[in-house]
């Protein structure tokens, strides 16, 4: 009947999750950590930064004795995003919001920013960027640096140049019609070159 149908169901539902919790065991925390965690949640309806000064009182204030000691682990479970020294250790609270900005400069259909073919200046950001800022536009580029989304080209090279940064995500697509394989080769090497490239080294 139904019933027993239910029970098995729920049999093999139970079953399932104790496989679970023996691959994937679930870590006790620190009460204080989730307490910092609440904190941060809250301060996340106030603002979409917060200083590392800010932080650490926070996190003294729900009893963790080295909230510096959290900063990866909330950082890798998405409560915040930090990198050291972005912008006096700004801490990014809000992610969609940092992410947003980052996804207007680097996306490939409708971004005015193509045509640069990823040597920008810091002129070319304020098209994409109005909305924003100047502090938080320095926050983005330096968050990009640090994601290795942007580079600054090499400041040994003799190569003039009238832009500050590189962008590898818009580099100019160049396709190879065909190659040459003969089959007697067991290896096949393909070398990619370009101006761009060559002065981030």
């Amino acid at each position: 009947n139904d019933t027993d149908e239910v029970e098995i169901f729920q049999d093999v539902i139970k079953n399932k999750i104790k496989s679970l919790h023996r691959k994937f065991p679930i870590e006790s925390y620190p009460e204080s950590w989730y307490l910092f965690q609440e904190r941060l949640e809250e301060e996340k309806k106030k603002g979409k930064t917060i200083s590392l000064n800010r932080y650490i009182e926070l996190g003294k204030e729900s009893g963790v004795s080295d909230p510096k000691a959290l900063l990866s682990f909330f950082d890798k479970t998405g409560v915040i995003g930090y990198y050291k020294n972005l912008s006096n250790d700004t801490i990014i609270l809000q992610m969609n919001w940092i992410l947003d900005a980052v996804y207007e400069s680097v996306r490939l259909k409708g971004n005015p920013l193509i045509k640069t073919q990823g040597k920008l200046t810091h002129q070319d950001f304020e098209i994409v960027w109005v909305d924003y800022t100047d502090e938080e536009k320095l926050l983005f580029r330096q968050y990009m640096l640090k994601s290795n989304l942007l580079s600054e080209p090499n400041e040994y090279s003799s190569r003039k140049r009238d832009y500050q940064y590189l962008c590898p995500a818009l580099f100019e697509e160049k396709r190879i019609d065909t190659i040459q394989w003969q089959e007697k080769e067991q290896y096949i090497c393909l070398l990619y070159t370009s101006d761009a490239a060559d002065d981030s080294l």
